[in-house]
């Protein structure tokens, strides 16, 4: 009994993460596509994420981030 409740909970899950992912991808590929057009009209070889797990961005000059841009660029997308 324990070990088909456990089984339907990992299902559940499952379902759960693939639904997330489902409704994600087009918000991400909206995002990357305003980054990487930002990052050729502003001439930049990369653009970092600094809250990337595992990101090793010791310290970074905060007149770099362009968070705001490329939030403002997706809502006048929108």
């Amino acid at each position: 009994m324990q070990q088909r409740m456990e089984q339907r909970s990992n299902e559940l899950q499952d379902r759960a993460r693939q639904r997330e992912q489902e409704l994600l991808q087009p918000i991400q590929s909206r995002v990357n596509s305003v980054i990487q057009g930002m990052r050729a009209e502003l001439n930049y070889a990369m653009i970092l994420d600094a809250d990337a797990p595992g990101g090793v961005i010791v310290a970074v000059d905060p007149v770099l981030n362009i968070t705001a841009k490329v939030l403002q660029r997706l809502q006048q997308a929108h």
